[in-house]
């Protein structure tokens, strides 16, 4: 993705490798049923457009905390054994579609189109 954004002599990629990093671990993954973000972290990214919207009246009570760390590690665990299972799901496919192929070898000289 990088090679969208660089110049021709490729010198300036390193501005532009947390933009491109941080899209690629926000987007959607059709194996994962999600993002990489949301599968590790269990919630999507907060941007600033997020924080300009935020509400900073609730005030967090010691039992909500506990509530919620509770919610939190029920839902990552549940993620998990989706995640996994969508992965397996994936692998079997990707599998079920390589049957029957055979690997094509090349000798020297071989015609082949470029």
């Amino acid at each position: 993705m990088l090679i969208l954004f660089v110049n021709e002599t490729q010198t300036d990629w390193d501005l532009y490798l947390p933009r491109v990093s941080f899209a690629y671990w926000t987007s959607y993954r059709e194996a994962l049923r999600d993002s990489p973000f949301f599968s590790l972290y269990g919630r999507d990214p907060i941007l600033p457009l997020d924080l300009a919207f935020l509400s900073t009246n609730h005030e967090w009570k010691s039992n909500e905390v506990a509530s919620y760390r509770r919610r939190l590690f029920l839902s990552l665990r549940d993620t998990r054994r989706m995640v996994e299972r969508q992965l397996i799901k994936a692998q079997d496919w990707h599998a079920h579609r390589l049957e029957g192929q055979t690997e094509t070898k090349f000798e020297e000289g071989d015609p082949v189109w470029v």
